[in-house]
């Protein structure tokens, strides 16, 4: 199949953006596909994800092959696997999103950004070896795991005296800054993203995360030292609390902190009225994954990610 390719930028209609996203989401059930439709022009219209691009290919006038990209202020890009209309030749199709990927790689190395993304779910094999092929390997799987704050919390038992400060932008920035990087030493949590952006960068992205308030992101100390970070944001339309990063300084890990600081924002989340506390989890980090197990958390999905990363 001979066609047009081309990229068209976010100044396309509204009526073109969704003629374009039905292909993008073609394989979902009619209702799942007219809600991820309008989450993501909700997004867009709040700025919380910029549909700044979408590369299609045309034939005959008519498009037959999209891919969705969309960027966040942080230099995220996320898009979604290249969709072709249904009726093509198998053989077609896959050319068409090849040369769709060809494009994005292009588009990723112009534009910058410390990270593109796509996410998957694990039966989406043909679209996980295509990324691969393309120059968007397999980084890990994620694990979505939630915690019910209708069940009583874990009991009060004796774990290390912490001090608890809220995050202060013109006073304490710099220290959660540091923390978080001394958090990423030795992580099992997805260690390929050391290395691609800095404490300060990566407190810019997870702000963009759910509703931020600072008051619900929180800097541990022990024993006089700046030791953990908890970033909690709320989701007020689904009444869900969501753990955005959480992690323990390499140096004061096995000391009972990690449990302490996850205790802290289950209780918080449960005062605040929250229904659920989620999170994702890298499905390498076994001790991670013990830790939520035995607070109660329990997985609802799994997703794969395939990026391409910006390394200094």
């Amino acid at each position: 199949m001979s066609g047009k390719t081309g990229q068209q930028s976010s100044s396309l209609s509204a009526a073109e953006w969704q003629r374009r996203l039905q292909i993008q989401f073609g394989s979902l059930g009619v209702e799942e596909r007219a809600e991820q439709i309008s989450q993501l022009l909700e997004s867009h219209a709040q700025q919380r994800l910029l549909l700044d691009e979408s590369l299609s290919i045309d034939h005959e006038g008519q498009t037959v092959a999209v891919l969705t990209i969309a960027t966040q202020s942080d230099g995220t890009i996320n898009f979604w696997p290249a969709a072709t209309v249904s009726g093509l030749d198998a053989r077609d199709a896959a050319e068409l999103r090849r040369l769709l990927y060809r494009q994005a790689v292009d588009l990723v190395e112009q534009s910058g950004c410390w990270i593109a993304q796509c996410l998957l779910t694990p039966q989406d094999v043909v679209a996980s070896r295509e990324l691969a092929a393309a120059g968007f390997p397999r980084l890990t799987e994620l694990k979505f795991l939630a915690r019910s704050l209708n069940q009583p919390l874990p009991a009060e038992t004796r774990r290390p005296a912490v001090v608890i400060e809220p995050y202060d932008e013109a006073i304490n920035r710099e220290r959660f800054a540091d923390v978080l990087e001394r958090t990423w030493q030795g992580t099992l949590d997805c260690p390929e993203l050391n290395g691609c952006r800095s404490g300060c960068e990566a407190l810019d992205g997870h702000r963009l995360a759910g509703e931020f308030s600072a008051d619900r992101w929180l800097l541990f100390s022990h024993s006089g030292a700046d030791v953990g970070v908890l970033l909690l944001a709320e989701h007020p339309a689904e009444q869900v609390w969501e753990v955005v990063y959480f992690g323990v300084a390499s140096e004061a890990r096995g000391r009972g902190l990690g449990q302490t600081i996850l205790s802290d924002g289950l209780r918080r989340a449960k005062q605040a009225g929250a229904l659920e506390l989620v999170l994702a989890v890298d499905a390498r980090n076994a001790p991670a994954l013990q830790l939520y197990e035995q607070l109660g958390f329990r997985p609802f999905d799994r997703r794969v990610v395939h990026a391409r990363l910006r390394h200094r």
